[in-house]
């Protein structure tokens, strides 16, 4: 679906791995002390590397100025406003890369006369993906509570999307 494809799973193994630690924050353990992040892996399969990545360095560039200029702004404003930038991006990055995909299908193959079926499961599903997978990042839900609802929301929605995947794809 994206750049992580020509790389293989590697960019989206690194972008998992480097969210939670954003504020030098340990990642959830298992426990024989391995890192647990299957829920959260469960829902970056649905999101576009480039999401995440845009979505992390946006988050690490507003935490390095934040300490910068400690007073200057609002974080929790600014963070907010990423979110909702790269939920807005997520579906047109999906479409792009699908687009993509099919233009280079078509060229390759010769077949100019198929037409492109836009993958709006894929669309939806990656933005809600996304949506809960960034919650957990720390910096928009830093209380205790909130990241449980995000642990929680990722179980149930990386449940429901796996299901839907079967039915609509």
């Amino acid at each position: 679906m994206s750049i992580a494809r020509v790389s293989g799973q590697w960019g989206k193994q690194v972008a998992v791995a480097a969210a939670p630690n954003l504020k030098g924050v340990a990642p959830p353990t298992g426990a024989a002390g391995t890192v647990n992040n299957e829920r959260f892996e469960a829902l970056t399969k649905y999101v576009p590397t480039e999401t995440i990545t845009i979505f992390v360095a946006l988050m690490s560039a507003l935490q390095a100025i934040a300490k910068l200029k400690p007073n200057a702004f609002d974080m929790s404003f600014w963070a907010w406003i990423i979110y909702v930038a790269c939920a807005i991006l997520t579906p047109v990055l999906v479409w792009a890369i699908a687009y993509a995909a099919f233009r280079e299908a078509a060229r390759k193959t010769g077949a100019a006369n198929d037409s492109f079926v836009r993958p709006t499961f894929r669309m939806i599903a990656a933005t809600i993906a996304f949506l809960i997978w960034a919650l957990a990042v720390p910096g928009l839900l830093d209380s205790a509570i909130g990241q449980i609802l995000a642990g929680v929301g990722a179980v149930v929605v990386s449940t429901f999307l796996s299901l839907g995947e079967k039915i609509f794809e």
